[in-house]
């Protein structure tokens, strides 16, 4: 990415571009957002090298208010966000409900436990070139097709994780998930609670729309609703699992129907909008 060469000009030690836009790059897919990662420098001098680069900074803070990098926008490479390792435990059940370490020195291993997936947990040496794998999985995972949560406890500590899985199937068509991850879902589908308790959150909201806009939506709503995910997310749906219409003109049940045609949207490329209105059009 483009967005390389800003930090390349910086003289931090050990910076690396991480997550969805490594697993894009090896996929050879377009990546979209830059983020880094910087080990063994402060985060005052992270902003010091970057400004010294022309880069504006804003801090990148958590809801509590912990500082963990920069938003730097640069004219010439936009915008890329730069942070420094940290360690997360889980307090509770919702999305920030976590108690965060901040450290130039945390381990890559710790670092990339507390991602999400482990074909999101690789790392590239923007000097270098070379790709890191801290948990060892993650590039075979990538070879696989297999969308694999970095740790048991992922969908617990993080609901809308199962989002983000599920947003991945619709995406990448031809990764499926992992035996155990897909147990996981499973285990932790009543978790996505944590998101409706006011209705569906505006963060939900928008891996839905994503899970829509993906090129195998119907794969990820059928993965969706075998796993109990999308009845707990959208519970006005659950009446047409599995309901038979009795009808000549109907041969299928209609969350079958509703889902092939939310694929028939997708495939001739219609809008959010017509594919989000086929999702409900029989409920």
């Amino acid at each position: 990415m483009k967005q390389d060469a800003l930090v390349r000009a910086t003289e931090l030690p050990l910076a690396y571009r991480v997550g969805g836009s490594v697993r894009d790059e090896l996929l050879g897919r377009v990546p979209k957002d830059a983020d880094y990662i910087v080990w063994d420098a402060s985060l005052e001098r992270i902003r010091d090298e970057f400004e010294r680069c022309e880069g504006h900074c804003d801090p990148l803070e958590l809801r509590d208010g912990t500082a963990v990098g920069w938003r730097v926008v640069h004219r010439d490479y936009g915008m890329i966000e730069v942070c420094m390792p940290r360690d997360e435990e889980s307090t509770g059940p919702g999305h920030g409900d976590f108690r965060v370490t901040v450290g130039e020195h945390i381990d890559a291993k710790i670092d990339a436990g507390r991602r999400d997936f482990t074909i999101n947990a690789l790392y590239k040496d923007v000097r270098t070139g070379a790709v890191e794998d801290p948990l060892g999985v993650g590039l075979a995972d990538l070879v696989r097709r297999t969308i694999r949560t970095t740790h048991p406890d992922s969908f617990r500590d993080d609901p809308l994780r199962t989002l983000r899985a599920l947003r991945l199937v619709s995406e990448l068509p031809d990764f499926d998930l992992y035996a155990r991850t897909y147990e996981e879902m499973i285990e932790h589908s009543g978790h996505v609670t944590g998101l409706t308790r006011r209705g569906v959150s505006a963060t939900a909201l928008d891996e839905l729309c994503r899970i829509l806009m993906g090129s195998s939506p119907a794969k990820a709503l059928r993965e969706a609703r075998v796993t109990g995910v999308l009845g707990v997310l959208l519970p006005e749906l659950r009446p047409m699992f599995g309901f038979d219409q009795q009808s000549k003109y109907h041969d299928k049940t209609v969350d079958e129907h509703t889902f092939d045609a939310v694929q028939a949207a997708a495939d001739c490329g219609a809008p959010l909008r017509v594919r989000m209105a086929l999702l409900f059009h029989d409920s």
